[in-house]
């Protein structure tokens, strides 16, 4: 359905998060991009969720800043799903991370966020 949209609407890129909510409060989550007639999904990503709210608006802003610095498209759904992941362990509506934070999660160099 997906590039059948992007086609018919004329949209170069479309991004989206497939998530799985388990019992212990924790989600995994799964981001895809769709850019040149290929898709690219990030890794699925597990965690426990503080506050859901604006975690859709940093997935959206990673996708945004992996356009606007040229990142290849599995790069960028990377960023976005870290970014988005990241949403969810600070209260309120606005993402909080920074791009070194985003990045630590990507590099295995963040092991624990701190608050």
């Amino acid at each position: 359905l997906i590039p059948t949209v992007a086609s018919r609407y004329s949209l170069s890129t479309v991004a989206g998060t497939h998530r799985s909510i388990h019992d212990d409060n924790r989600h995994s989550l799964r981001g895809y991009i769709f850019k040149s007639g290929r898709f690219a999904y990030s890794e699925t990503l597990s965690f426990p969720v503080l506050d859901r709210v604006g975690a859709g608006d940093a997935y959206a802003s990673g996708i945004i800043h992996g356009e606007l610095e040229g990142f290849d498209p599995q790069h960028t759904v990377a960023f976005a799903a870290a970014a988005g992941m990241l949403a969810h362990t600070v209260e309120g509506d606005s993402p909080l991370a920074s791009e070194q934070e985003v990045i630590g999660v990507l590099t295995g160099a963040v092991k624990d966020i701190m608050r």
